[in-house]
């Protein structure tokens, strides 16, 4: 399945890169959504035009009843896999679930774009879901959905400590 989501930031796209990997921001923007419980940097590599970066994710969210006998809480976690081309401005990442990690596969780009003064940021990814082929469009929807919402709740929130960071920064 598709996915397709763009969010405006009010910071020049040549701050957006700092501020997103600013550690303050992370922590402020974790903390302050409502499905993500934890986030530890497991790996990272520099290598001037090339940032590798494995990161840990933990989650809470209300598991759908459909998957709930197979699902418990402590298995949302996640890895998020991300290779950045700074001189492009441009990502590819993977998603790849601790758990079910045969059964779940959500990867694709992010790119940075400058709109006047701000970023516009496009995330175009493909999720496939191999649980059960009676299921699986189910799932992916509700998947995509989910993601969605918390996208645009993470955009809301990265976008407020941005630009906070940015004006402390002046």
């Amino acid at each position: 399945m598709k996915v397709k989501m763009e969010h405006i930031f009010d910071v020049p796209v040549d701050k957006f890169d700092e501020l997103w990997n600013n550690q303050e921001v992370i922590d402020n923007v974790v903390a302050k959504l409502p499905n993500v419980k934890k986030r530890e940097l497991i790996e990272q590599e520099n290598k001037g035009n090339v940032i590798y970066r494995k990161v840990l994710y933990e989650g809470e969210a209300e598991i759908p009843d459909i998957v709930k006998k197979s699902v418990k809480p402590d298995m949302l976690k996640w890895y998020e896999i991300t290779t950045y081309y700074p001189d492009k401005k441009e990502y590819e990442f993977e998603m790849v679930p601790v758990f079910f990690k045969d059964k779940i596969h959500f990867k694709g780009k992010i790119k940075l774009l400058p709109e006047g003064n701000k970023t516009k940021r496009i995330i175009e990814g493909e999720l496939k879901v191999s649980f059960n082929p009676l299921a699986n469009k189910i799932i992916e929807k509700f998947m995509k959905d989910y993601l969605e919402k918390n996208m645009a709740v993470e955009s809301k929130v990265l976008s407020e400590e941005m630009s906070k960071k940015l004006k402390s920064m002046a």
